[in-house]
């Protein structure tokens, strides 16, 4: 049986979102599997809603993590504005999510981390399962970024903040070190 030819990928600029539930393996540890599930699938929905109210693609949903375009496959002029809202509504959005499940998750939070840069985007797997994905550095370090935030905040990339500086209120954190890169990367958090 030939391979089905895989197809081509596009080069283009994208804003990149990155979320994870902060403690997920201590909190799915204490929770029945279906409860977890639930916790889960409650997040999902608020991040997704807020993603594609900003003209966001959800590429992935990562167990515990979500992981979303803006530039990609739309495009807009504003992509990283879009990302910073989108991750500020989910922010606000967990807060009365975080009361629905007091008692059963309490201190329910999340991280995230966004960063813009040019990627290749498109269909990639194999016959039995496709996934419309990012490939590039610039995916990796929006996921280091999230790994690096602190809980319940938003963690930018210069090339964030330098998009977005009019419109958002950003704490320069100054250089930060992440996994797998030579040297510091200049980060900033989102105040409002």
């Amino acid at each position: 049986m030939a391979a089905k030819p895989s197809l081509p990928g596009e080069r283009r600029p994208v804003t990149i979102l990155f979320t994870d539930i902060v403690g997920s393996t201590s909190i799915a540890e204490r929770l029945d599997p279906e409860e977890w599930r639930e916790v889960v699938q409650g997040a999902h929905r608020i991040v997704g809603e807020a993603v594609r109210r900003f003209g966001g693609t959800v590429a992935q949903y990562l167990g515990d993590g979500v992981l979303a375009f803006f530039g990609a496959p739309a495009t807009h002029e504003d992509d990283p504005l879009r990302g910073v809202r989108a991750a500020l509504e989910i922010q606000h959005e967990l807060k009365g999510y975080r009361s629905e499940l007091q008692g059963l998750v309490d201190d329910f939070q999340m991280r995230i981390g966004i960063h813009s840069g040019t990627v290749v985007v498109g269909e990639m797997g194999d016959a039995g399962h496709m996934e419309y994905l990012a490939i590039g550095d610039a995916v990796n370090l929006a996921a280091r970024l999230q790994s690096s935030a602190e809980p319940g905040n938003v963690l930018v990339s210069e090339a964030i903040a330098r998009a977005t500086r009019q419109a958002f209120e950003l704490e320069d954190l100054g250089e930060i070190s992440v996994k797998g890169k030579s040297g510091g990367v200049h980060v900033y958090r989102v105040v409002g």
